[in-house]
């Protein structure tokens, strides 16, 4: 990925592990995540027993759903209904927002301006080709695969390993998971998504780094 060399593979996998792991641990104790109730949707009560185990109410919740689930032509009816809702409702702004998106990564310094106060700590940290990095960091709420392609420039190994690790981990992005959730009934909207965001980016960022020096990967 962005030429990033394949013995570093095993490496790359383990961080990902790490930042899911501590950024899961971290983030549902601040805000915004924190401060969203622990309330049922739509006012249902939790219909949790106590005294079973967990995995015989799943399967016992699983026969009882099955009694009362619709025929195999009512789930496809039903599933074409959502995909189709997908497709007119969803698809066409993700299409317009990752063409604008990437327009403006290729063709304007748009982003590299965003990034330009970053660069200096970037550098303080030991970053190589920080003014190339920086941008890369923060293109990724925009689209999951802009990191990627904004790094593409980039030799060196060490911030290669970072950029990957960034892209895949920040997770939420405005053309895919991101729309759908602001769409969607979770008590999130833009500006709680974006700092989000930017809390996973700043974990990710750290272990990234951490790692990178760890496993000995030359800058």
């Amino acid at each position: 990925i962005t030429g990033l060399d394949s013995a570093y593979f095993g490496g790359y996998v383990i961080t990902l592990v790490i930042i899911t792991i501590l950024s899961t641990i971290i983030m549902c104790r601040i805000p915004p995540l924190s401060r969203i109730t622990d309330s049922y949707y739509e006012g249902k009560k939790s219909t949790y027993e106590e005294g079973k185990g967990g995995i015989i109410q799943g399967f016992n919740r699983a026969y009882e759903k099955v009694k009362t689930a619709p025929s195999i032509g009512g789930m496809v009816k039903n599933g074409t209904s959502i995909a189709l809702n997908l497709y007119f409702e969803v698809f066409p702004i993700v299409v317009a927002l990752g063409t604008l998106v990437t327009i403006l990564v290729e063709y304007t310094p748009i982003f590299d301006f965003i990034a330009t106060p970053f660069v200096p700590a970037l550098q303080a940290l030991g970053i190589p080709e920080a003014a190339r990095v920086a941008p890369a960091l923060f293109t990724g709420f925009a689209d999951l695969l802009l990191p990627f392609i904004a790094g593409a420039g980039i030799t060196s190994q060490y911030a290669k390993f970072i950029l990957c690790v960034l892209g895949v981990s920040q997770i939420i992005c405005m053309t895919e998971t991101g729309l759908i959730m602001s769409k969607s009934a979770v008590p999130l909207n833009v500006g709680k998504l974006l700092l989000i965001f930017l809390e996973k980016t700043v974990i990710a960022f750290f272990v990234a780094v951490a790692m990178g020096k760890l496993l000995g990967i030359p800058v």
